[in-house]
């Protein structure tokens, strides 16, 4: 329970920093760079909170065991989660750019539209009863 609640909580971090450093760097630099920006620093704000409740990294002179159980640890409390869903929303967010330079905004409103709802649809499939 407590994985699961450190990943919720790491991820809501970086949707929130991400969107609201999005909107602002979109305004100033009005360009990809923006969304790369933003992703990034929603990204590093959710790794922040995983070392935060991890305690930080290991000190590799304290003993093999020592790194094997703080590696471990690391990884349980969602640095894995942090990877993938760093290259997903940066790779998200890059296409819904190209899709708005080559097709427009019309075109760009139904893919994100369409995205919301295929996200939904595939979180709710863990949820089912068993």
């Amino acid at each position: 329970m407590g994985r699961v609640a450190s990943q919720g909580m790491g991820s809501t971090l970086n949707m929130l920093v991400m969107r609201a450093f999005q909107v602002l760097l979109i305004v100033i630099m009005r360009n990809v760079y923006a969304l790369a920006i933003s992703v990034l620093l929603g990204s590093l704000t959710q790794l922040l909170y995983y070392l935060g409740v991890v305690k930080g990294f290991v000190d590799p002179r304290s003993g093999i065991n020592i790194v094997r159980r703080g590696a471990r640890g690391l990884l349980e409390f969602g640095f894995q989660s942090w990877i993938l869903g760093y290259m997903g929303t940066l790779s998200f967010n890059l296409l819904m750019y190209l899709v708005y330079v080559y097709l427009g905004p019309g075109f760009t409103g139904i893919y994100g539209l369409a995205a919301a709802i295929a996200n939904a649809v595939t979180a709710l499939g863990p949820a089912y009863p068993r």
